[in-house]
């Protein structure tokens, strides 16, 4: 028995510091993005098996080592089992870093094909002589054959892939990588959806002012299995940002909203506001003066210093509880400006302008707009913004008669798996259904569809055009996409008066922002494409779709 101890310790050891090299080689793996775009073979398993099954073949393999190096007399014997073993060893930590790492899939494919010739001389050779160990080895013919056929169906579905450099800062998007990455995303999402990442998507692309794809997967309601529809309505969140900027920018070109003026010139109730010096136990207060006014401009470019507080800093979601603020989703009867008189009787995180601090401000620019505007905010949006540019399906609240295209909010289940509804403590995720709430959250409270918000996207890639005129002049939107908050911001993008807008790489120019509940959007200029992809989701981590968009925005 001890004669068997110590090789089996040596070759177990061997075994999963090769599986360990591996992986630190591949990085994620099957959870790559790469791989996520892949068109994979129908029997492709989830990504656990894939772990499960490679312990079981190395503890198989383990065992038939064991068995036949203690029934090797010879030290010529022994040296033969060590080069059969040595070779085994390193094609099999060699292939991960040919599939994952270069992603050379046909050179992985020869590899692969490789060490299962090598495995199979290892079997016959040790077949009467490793007595019940020989049965060890059977795992692993088993599992080489299943990858093989997995590898040949990706070379045959996606052709040899060799890893292409991402494209230098000078050149823009050609329209042949562009298919390739849409098609990575639609892999990814797919993906996502079979693995249990996400129960479901949409997602748009526009190309040169059509649209290019439209597809839905998976499920909008994953409790009742409701099927997940091209048409569904989304909770945008903080898309809606964008949104309220542009009926901003309206009122601008009128000359009836001055970007420069204080807020307290349209709201007096922020006059003096201060910063926020000391915060005691009771959420009382001691505030300092502010150097300057907050402006208009401050309230679109996350610099006027009012914070969020549930998805901000501690202090303020503590004093927002203490004062009764909405910092999210409507949930009473209160209007848009009542909720602002409560904000003004708070503080700011910071001297307006001096900073960028993810803001409350779009909440602000609403009471602004209301009273800039003398009609109510949704009247003005709706009338100026939304029917001009045919967004039917955008609401602060549903329509009755649409409610049941809403996609639920789902959060996953820990441990167990699969996906709740999501419950919260400060909201409740129905607030679209609910028009008797007045409140018109300009920073996160609307609801779209794809198809809309790809129709707003596509208003800015047409220089403020709309089918029937235009919403903006074309000056407005070169307003819109300068940098408004010089020198605050790093990481290769500005701050747009009604977007992040990319300043650098491939994607140079490119405007986006994202939502709450995991929606994202950007649109390109230069390649005069728009892409929109819409879930509904909470604390869903990792979430391949997300990685998948960003290497587009990103690159």
């Amino acid at each position: 028995m001890a004669s068997r101890i110590v090789p089996f310790l040596i070759f177990g050891v061997l075994n999963f510091g090769g599986l360990a090299i591996g992986s630190m080689a591949t990085g994620p793996g099957v959870s790559s993005d790469w791989y996520a775009g892949l068109a994979k073979a129908p029997w492709t398993p989830p990504g656990w098996v894939f772990g499960a099954a490679w312990t079981a073949v190395m503890l198989g393999f383990t065992w038939f080592m064991t068995s036949a190096w203690s029934r090797t007399e010879s030290a010529a014997e022994r040296k033969h089992q060590s080069l059969w073993f040595g070779l085994a060893w390193v094609l099999n930590v060699a292939w991960n870093p040919l599939f994952f790492g270069l992603q050379a899939t046909a050179w992985a494919l020869v590899e692969i094909v490789a060490l299962y010739a090598v495995i199979a001389l290892m079997a016959r050779n040790n077949w009467h002589s490793a007595g019940a160990g020989r049965w060890g080895i059977a795992p692993y013919l088993l599992w080489l054959g299943i990858a093989t056929s997995l590898n040949a169906y990706v070379v045959w579905a996606n052709g040899p892939q060799d890893h292409a450099p991402a494209a230098s800062a000078s050149e823009s998007w050609p329209e042949s990588d562009w298919d390739e990455a849409w098609k990575v995303l639609d892999g990814a999402i797919e993906w996502a959806v079979d693995e249990g990442q996400i129960p479901g998507a949409v997602l748009l692309i526009r190309r040169n002012g059509e649209v290019a794809v439209h597809e839905a997967y998976g499920a909008a309601d994953p409790m009742t299995g409701r099927p997940m529809q091209r048409d569904a309505l989304f909770r945008i969140c903080s898309q809606s940002k964008a949104i309220t900027a542009t009926a901003a920018m309206v009122l601008w070109e009128r000359g009836q909203l001055d970007l420069d003026a204080p807020v307290a010139q349209y709201l007096p109730e922020f006059e003096g506001i201060g910063i926020l010096d000391s915060l005691f136990s009771d959420t009382t207060f001691v505030t300092r003066p502010t150097t300057q006014p907050m402006t208009v401009r401050h309230l679109m470019t996350h610099t006027c210093g009012i914070s969020y507080g549930e998805i901000g800093d501690p202090r303020f979601e503590a004093l927002y509880d203490k004062h009764d603020i909405v910092d999210l989703f409507p949930r009473d009867g209160r209007s848009t400006r009542e909720n602002a008189r409560k904000i003004a009787s708070t503080c700011l995180i910071h001297d307006p302008g001096n900073q960028w601090n993810y803001s409350l401000g779009m909440d602000v620019l609403v009471a602004v707009i209301e009273v800039a505007s003398g009609r109510s905010y949704a009247a003005f949006l709706a009338e100026e913004v939304l029917v001009p540019l045919g967004m039917t399906d955008t609401h602060f609240a549903v329509p009755e008669e649409d409610a049941d295209r809403l996609v639920m909010v789902s959060e996953p289940v820990p441990l167990v798996g699969g996906f709740k509804r999501h419950m919260h403590s400060r909201y409740a995720i129905d607030y679209p259904l609910h028009p008797e709430w007045p409140f018109c959250g300009g920073g996160a409270g609307l609801t779209s569809t794809a198809e809309d918000y790809g129709r707003f996207l596509q208003c800015y890639l047409d220089r403020g055009r709309t089918e029937g005129g235009r919403i903006l002049e074309e000056s407005t939107v070169d307003t819109v996409m300068a940098d408004h908050a010089p020198g605050l911001l790093d990481g290769g993008w500005n701050q747009g008066l009604a977007f992040g807008v990319r300043n650098s790489g491939a994607a140079e120019g490119a405007f986006f922002w994202g939502g709450y509940f995991n929606t994202q959007y950007f649109a390109h200029p230069a390649s005069q494409t728009a892409v929109v992809l819409m879930k509904q989701t909470y604390g869903v981590s990792p979430d391949s779709t997300s990685k998948a968009f960003d290497a587009m925005l990103w690159n």
